[in-house]
């Protein structure tokens, strides 16, 4: 019978504790799971996550293949460039006006404090959109 080594053990158990402490706090959570997704394998990571198929009218699924895109976009904005992104992963948008079925997904996206306007748009200018910053790490441009 080979020998079970208790000290790995007890060391095991010690950082399971400290992580465990760490996890705890309700600010910590969120982000440690930025940081595992945009440093884990390209499965985990929200740029490659699959977008729900626009084959189906399922509600909410344009909504969460915006959210997806919005999550993974490299900056600021606007929703033609949204529906370009959606189009180009393969997503049919079953709306008459995609447009205006973007916006309002957007305008929700807005209300649940995912992503916010970064500037308001008027006549043929568009408004831009961005994803909101929570932590001062996700913040561009500055040392953390």
């Amino acid at each position: 019978m080979s020998k079970v080594s208790l000290q790995k053990i007890d060391e095991q158990i010690r950082k399971l504790q400290e992580l465990k402490r760490f996890m705890s706090d309700p600010t910590t959570a969120p982000m440690i799971e930025q940081l595992i997704s945009s440093n884990g394998g390209v499965e985990d990571s929200p740029r490659y996550a699959k977008l729900p198929t626009g084959k189906s009218t399922q509600r909410g699924a344009l909504l969460a293949a915006v959210e997806i895109v919005c999550k993974t976009a490299p900056g600021d904005f606007t929703a033609k460039e949204v529906i370009r992104n959606l189009e180009l992963q393969g997503y049919v948008i079953r709306a008459k006006d995609k447009a205006i079925a973007v916006n309002g997904a957007l305008k929700r996206l807005v209300k649940r404090g995912i992503i916010n306007v970064t500037s308001v748009g008027a006549g043929k200018r568009p408004s831009t959109y961005g994803l909101v910053r929570r932590f001062p790490r996700e913040m561009k441009g500055t040392a953390a």
